[in-house]
């Protein structure tokens, strides 16, 4: 049986629209960081703090469901680094930088989440903070984010 035009067509079309679809899957979703320069909390930059002589740096994937709440990933890692730092004798977390990458995982409401953190251990008189840094560049996904793996 020959094969018609409109047969053929159907077929690449569906090929086409296959590929793509698979292709995105993949694809960068959404990109964001705490800016250019490290950044150290404004109380914690005024106290002038003794800084140690390492930079811990922290990178971690989370596979989330639903949606994303970047700010809740972010203080997660952060907290993994003020855990080291009080290892180290240390009280406070200065020259703080992230960078977040949001992909699609291969179900439409699964998302894959790297972020990499770094920052510099320091001794200080003031509180610090708890909290990462430049909050407000922190993209979200809409919907109810449920953490399905992370890898430290």
């Amino acid at each position: 049986m020959p094969l018609s035009f409109a047969t053929v067509a159907t077929v690449v079309a569906r090929i086409s629209t296959h590929s793509k679809s698979a292709h995105s899957d993949h694809t960068t979703h959404l990109c964001c960081s705490s800016g250019e320069a490290p950044i150290t909390h404004e109380a914690l930059a005024a106290d002038h703090p003794r800084i140690k002589q390492c930079t811990l740096s922290h990178e971690e994937l989370f596979v989330c469901d639903g949606g994303v709440d970047l700010r809740k990933l972010l203080r997660a890692a952060r907290n993994l680094l003020y855990d080291q730092t009080v290892k180290l004798g240390g009280n406070s977390l200065v020259e703080e930088r992230w960078s977040c990458r949001i992909t699609r995982g291969r179900r439409a409401d699964r998302f894959n989440v790297k972020i990499h953190y770094s920052a510099v251990p320091a001794q200080s008189t003031v509180t610090d903070p708890q909290r990462p840094v430049s909050l407000e560049n922190a993209k979200n996904i809409p919907g109810l984010m449920s953490i399905v793996y992370r890898r430290e």
